[in-house]
């Protein structure tokens, strides 16, 4: 009965973060702080590279800026495919985050850290941007889960997983150099 308990509280705290990150996502125009991810956005469909138009390249972030360039080829370049690769990381970092927690403190502390990273408001208002900082915790979290699978559980097959992970999040913000380090242990 606890358990059937603990689902149906964990669906209604899924239910309510999808909705807190999907309602109106496309309604409120772009923010100033979404416009360079989004004019390299622009830049990538204009002509395949974030190339700005007076020379260089808007380089900040390329996975994040290329998956929001394929979500506006698949469903139109606007507001809503460009916030979407954020609202989809935003909910993929509370399943993630619950894997990582249940590891070191069973099923209640994963559902806890679920809930917490999905309902945090702060989370939200990030998840709702045309930002990479969603993508840049979905990376972190993989390369944590993949350092302890390799390291901490000695699984041989796990055993390249973190390098794997650190070059994802090396590709969704600059600070994933700081991870490195965890790669020497």
């Amino acid at each position: 009965m606890a358990r059937v308990s603990l689902l149906g509280a964990a669906l209604g705290v899924l239910a309510l973060a999808t909705f807190a990150r999907f309602h109106d996502l496309g309604g409120a125009p772009l923010a100033e702080d979404e416009y360079y991810t989004t004019k390299g956005v622009e830049w990538i469909l204009a002509g395949g590279l974030p190339a700005i138009p007076g020379g260089g390249y808007y380089d900040r972030a390329p996975l994040f800026q290329y998956a929001a360039a394929g979500f506006a080829q698949l469903l139109g370049a606007d507001a809503f495919a460009y916030r979407l690769p954020s609202a989809l990381c935003g909910l993929l970092v509370g399943a993630l985050g619950f894997f990582y927690a249940r590891r070191f403190g069973g099923l209640a502390l994963g559902l806890a850290v679920a809930a917490a990273l999905l309902l945090s408001s702060w989370a939200i208002e990030f998840a709702r941007l045309v930002r990479f900082y969603t993508l840049f915790q979905v990376a972190v979290l993989l390369f944590l889960i993949a350092l302890d699978k390799a390291y901490f559980e000695a699984r041989a097959g796990w055993r390249y997983m973190p390098h794997a992970a650190l070059l994802l999040a090396a590709l969704a913000h600059e600070l994933a150099i700081l991870l490195a380090p965890l790669l020497l242990l």
